[in-house]
C-alpha cells in the first residue's frame, strides 16, 4: 500500500481477538518508531509492553485501565507509551518530549496498520498508578494495544476538518483566534 493510502486508511480498532502477534511483527512496529524525528536526536520515547499471558505485570496494567477501555484486555499486547522528560546529556528539561513520543507512536501505528494489525492509543487509565511503575524522569502519556482486530470490523466513517480550518498562510490572528474559540 502506498503511504498516502496507508495514512488515509489508518484507524484505531476497539475490538481484538486474543491471537498472538509475532515477535518479528513487534520488532517491525517498534523499529518504525525509531525512525521518528526528535529534538537533538534524544529519542525520548519508551514502550513498556506486556503480552496476553496472564502474568502479574499484565494483570497489573489491565487493572489501571478505565472501564471504557476494557476491550484492551483482549489484545495481545498492552503497553504504556512513555517519554523521558529531560535530556540525557545535560539533564535539562526537554519540552519536546511529548511531541517526539507522538511522532514515534504515529509511525508505530502506521507500521502496525501496514502489517494488518490494529494499534490503539488510550488516555483512559490511572495515571497516578502508572507513574509509580516507571522511573520518575519518564511521563506515561498513554496506554496502547497492538493486536489482531476482531474479524468483520468495519472502519467507521470519521469527520475531519477541512484543510482551510487548520492551515493559515501567515495569518496569525486567524490562527490563534479562529471561530473555534
Amino acid at each position: 500500500m502506498k503511504l498516502h493510502e496507508l495514512i488515509a486508511e489508518r484507524w484505531s480498532p476497539r475490538e481484538y481477538i486474543s491471537s498472538p502477534v509475532s515477535d518479528s511483527d513487534l520488532r517491525e512496529i517498534f523499529s518504525a518508531a525509531l525512525a521518528a524525528h526528535s529534538c537533538f536526536n534524544e529519542q525520548p520515547w519508551r514502550f513498556l509492553i506486556t503480552l496476553k499471558d496472564g502474568s502479574a505485570k499484565r494483570l497489573e496494567l489491565e487493572s489501571l485501565l478505565d472501564d471504557g477501555n476494557a476491550f484492551a484486555k483482549e489484545a495481545w499486547v498492552l503497553g504504556i507509551a512513555l517519554a523521558k522528560k529531560t535530556f540525557t546529556k545535560t539533564g535539562a528539561l526537554n519540552r519536546h518530549h511529548g511531541y517526539d513520543l507522538g511522532s514515534a507512536c504515529q509511525l508505530a501505528s502506521l507500521r502496525a496498520q501496514d502489517l494488518g494489525l490494529g494499534m490503539r492509543f488510550m488516555a483512559g487509565f490511572d495515571r497516578a498508578k502508572a507513574c509509580q511503575l516507571v522511573p520518575s524522569d519518564f511521563e506515561p502519556y498513554s496506554f496502547f494495544v497492538i493486536g489482531h482486530p476482531k474479524p468483520g470490523l468495519i472502519r467507521p466513517s470519521r469527520m475531519r476538518k477541512d484543510i482551510s480550518e487548520i492551515v493559515f498562510k501567515g495569518d496569525l490572528e486567524r490562527a490563534y483566534f479562529s471561530n473555534s474559540h
